[in-house]
């Protein structure tokens, strides 16, 4: 039996994954991966880029932007372990929404066939069903106007002053990440599930981190999620809408229980 080289080069790697040399490039340049070189000074990838590389490649899966990766990257480390429990819930998500769509494309055939036609609801329903979403145009200023509202300047001052250094930011940014993936991977299912009133805890965990576990500022920055959801104008632009609306009813739920 041959064994695998123990280093490979860019074209070779780039087929053996499934993606273009150019995208390894491009994962080069925004610092997510580090290849070795050859004795000529070729790009060459072994067990630690490729390690790397199926991280990068998860949470782009996830729906990540490389920005978001990075600091997923920076944060975690290593630690493939809650990459692959997000990629693994949101995988089944996607076989359910695929089988979801494999029965309504059958059920609209198996009509055709004997001689019905769809309804103006019927074709709705299927699209739905089989059509990825549009890509939401960019939410910040909207989102940065609310938060505007409800922290004066002084907040918005106290809260940068919480102490954090910059591994702890990049820790916070990659564990908000993770988060919301879990959250995806829960859609569908009852926000007063345990590991939905789990995910609700930590993610309540991260608001008292971020605001000093001031009670008055956690009140504030629960405003600005209930205003931006509750408007559709804002909501419809908020690329983690669905996770967030998930998240905000496990927090309900979770409340419910400590009273």
């Amino acid at each position: 039996m041959s064994r695998s080289p123990k280093f490979r080069t860019a074209g070779e790697t780039a087929a053996l994954l499934g993606v273009s040399s150019k995208a390894l490039r491009v994962y080069e340049r925004h610092g997510l991966i580090t290849p070795g070189r050859n004795a000529a000074g070729y790009r060459v990838y072994g067990h630690e880029q490729i390690e790397k590389l199926h991280q990068v490649l998860a949470l782009k899966s996830l729906g990540l932007s490389l920005a978001q990766i990075a600091e997923c990257l920076s944060g975690l480390g290593d630690d493939l372990k809650p990459i692959l429990k997000a990629q693994e819930t949101e995988l089944r998500r996607r076989i359910k929404a695929l089988e979801a769509a494999a029965s309504a494309v059958t059920m609209a055939r198996t009509r055709l066939e004997a001689g019905e036609n769809l309804s103006m609801d019927d074709l709705v329903t299927l699209t739905k069903e089989i059509v990825m979403p549009d890509v939401k145009p960019d939410w910040r200023d909207t989102l940065a106007s609310l938060f505007k509202e409800h922290f004066s300047e002084a907040d918005r001052q106290e809260l940068l002053e919480v102490p954090r250094d910059a591994k702890d930011t990049h820790k916070e940014a990659a564990e908000r990440q993770v988060l919301l993936a879990e959250a995806k991977s829960l859609l569908g299912k009852d926000p007063g599930a345990p590991e939905a009133l789990d995910l609700a805890r930590r993610w309540r965990e991260r608001a008292e981190k971020f605001t000093g576990s001031d009670k008055v500022k956690l009140l504030k920055l629960r405003a600005v999620l209930d205003e931006a959801l509750a408007n559709a104008n804002v909501s419809k632009t908020l690329p983690w809408r669905d996770e967030l609306l998930f998240i905000k009813q496990a927090t309900e739920k979770l409340e419910a229980e400590e009273r």
